[in-house]
């Protein structure tokens, strides 16, 4: 989060805020969060999330929710918007930007649920996204694309004094222009769809936190998926761990997947590219926001880990014949 919105993000804005909104303070659960600042009421199963407008504007949410609606009416198992004010689902107060969300049913998927069952509806649930992303077309503001995404901003958030890094970040980046962007490859996304991003309860998973939503290519969200599926927690941190999770894990989850959608449309061959685009991500996102060098958080340690000199050395992240799951 910048320093500009956890700044203006006072006590008093705080409760000014929810006395604007019609909201008890003392009902609310803080959540913390990482882009915005999240609470959550257990007794009426809703959440607020509350983003400074440096990081989205209100038509940037608008657009956000529009699509979250569209799905949940398409039959997607979405965390869905609730009207916070009136009939808006989302108003701008003090410089934030509210909105209000059911709450998902079930928790966070554990390391006994990590299994093939779940891989597949988690593969079908994304190809569904997709599928059903093909058809949309918002009626208000449409939502920003990858070319204004700040998670792409390497030059921004890269390390100044790396430059070797930057520079083959800006290849990277580079190699988006040539792709093509017709809507069977091409459309609205999660971008950010890992497994700290749903519930499961049963056989059932519900996504929520779209705030990265935005056009970008499908197989940008396989990407984003297949990246994090092999760093869990439990996994051993080596190439050879990671390897041998991707063959457990990436079989099964195209296999849900192709119930919704063409496997054909993934641009399967270009995964490589949009592996290294979410590596350097992180890599930029770890450096802007966090203490390199006094990390406290499992991921950004597990992650850092080697990271520098991988990156330097412009290996692959996961150096799989991805052409072979055609």
């Amino acid at each position: 989060m910048e320093d500009v919105a956890r700044n203006a993000f006072t006590l008093a804005t705080q409760e000014a805020i929810f006395e604007k909104l019609g909201l008890i303070n003392g009902d609310w659960q803080d959540l913390g969060g990482f882009e915005s600042f999240v609470f959550s009421n257990k007794r009426s199963r809703r959440i607020l999330r509350i983003t400074h407008v440096s990081h989205r504007s209100l038509a940037d949410i608008e657009a956000e929710l529009e699509f979250l609606t569209y799905l949940k009416t398409q039959g997607a198992s979405v965390s869905g918007p609730l009207p916070i004010l009136g009939s808006a689902v989302a108003i701008e107060c003090f410089d934030f930007v509210c909105c209000l969300f059911d709450m998902a049913e079930g928790s966070q998927v554990q390391e006994a649920d990590w299994q093939p069952g779940l891989f597949q509806l988690w593969g079908e649930a994304i190809g569904r996204f997709h599928r059903l992303a093909q058809d949309y077309a918002p009626k208000g503001a449409a939502r920003f694309s990858w070319q204004v995404d700040a998670n792409l901003d390497f030059d921004r958030y890269l390390p100044r004094a790396e430059s070797q890094i930057r520079s083959l970040a800006r290849g990277y980046r580079a190699e988006l222009d040539k792709l093509p962007m017709t809507p069977d490859v091409y459309g609205l996304i999660h971008s950010d769809a890992h497994a700290g991003n749903y519930f499961l309860k049963q056989n059932a998973l519900t996504f929520f936190d779209f705030d990265d939503c935005c056009y970008q290519w499908y197989i940008f969200d396989v990407a984003t998926i297949l990246f994090s599926a092999v760093l869990q927690p439990w996994m051993e941190n080596s190439i050879e761990a990671r390897l041998a999770e991707a063959e457990a894990f990436f079989p099964a989850f195209l296999d849900g997947y192709s119930r919704q959608a063409p496997i054909q449309g993934l641009m399967l061959d270009r995964m490589p590219l949009f592996l290294k685009l979410r590596e350097l991500s992180l890599y930029a996102v770890i450096n802007t926001h966090m203490d390199v060098d006094n990390l406290e958080d499992w991921y950004p340690i597990k992650f850092m880990a080697g990271r520098k000199a991988r990156l330097q050395a412009d290996l692959a992240y996961l150096p799989l014949d991805f052409s072979r799951y055609y």
